[in-house]
């Protein structure tokens, strides 16, 4: 696994060398096209590392290039989307609760994908980029809305699948379940200090 800190969007990103890049994007996310320019920039970096960890990095023959996924929260999220449009490498992805701004071709997304979120990405909620693209995603797929609670003494999330059954294929159907399948309903166990 691979982390990526994407140089100024964090409050101080400090080098080897010792010199500090602050912050560019914290106070820019009520600018209109923020996430837009973000997702693209993130895209371009999750490029760069693949092509380093791969050909530079000591132990690039221990990364099996067929099986490169990205998962990510937020703008990491919507990162994943507009990573997988740019470099194909990224065979599947998840987006957590970030709002997509990388356009899906018309005809199509043929590759895995995964959405998973809270009450505002569920059809009809607040953010209505998932139900546009939810459309263009032509192969696996699955959006899966989360409600969390917070109580004590700690905070527990219920999640769901938000689309019908009707909209997956024959196999994920109830009574068509595959060996191995994900659960239906996933709750975390509740942990008492």
């Amino acid at each position: 696994m691979a982390s990526i800190d994407h140089t100024y969007e964090s409050y101080a990103t400090t080098f080897a060398d010792g010199r500090v890049a602050e912050c560019l994007a914290c106070d820019s996310d009520t600018d209109p096209g923020f996430g837009t320019g973000a997702v693209a920039g993130r895209a371009a970096d999750v490029s760069f590392v693949l092509d380093q960890l791969t050909s530079t990095w000591d132990g690039s023959d221990l990364i099996d290039r067929s099986r490169i996924a990205m998962a990510g929260q937020s703008i990491g999220g919507a990162g994943s989307v507009a990573a997988m449009l740019k470099d194909s490498w990224v065979r599947a992805g998840i987006d957590m609760d970030g709002t997509t701004y990388a356009p899906i071709p018309r005809s199509g997304f043929s590759r895995p994908f995964m959405f998973m979120g809270s009450p505002d990405h569920v059809p009809g909620g607040r953010d209505g980029s998932w139900e546009r693209d939810w459309k263009l995603l032509t192969g696996w797929k699955r959006w899966i809305g989360c409600r969390a609670r917070n109580t004590s003494p700690s905070p527990t999330a219920r999640c769901r699948r938000a689309p019908s059954a009707s909209s997956l294929p024959m196999a994920s159907r109830p009574g068509h379940a595959r060996p191995n399948s994900p659960a239906r309903t996933w709750r975390p166990s509740s942990t008492s200090t």
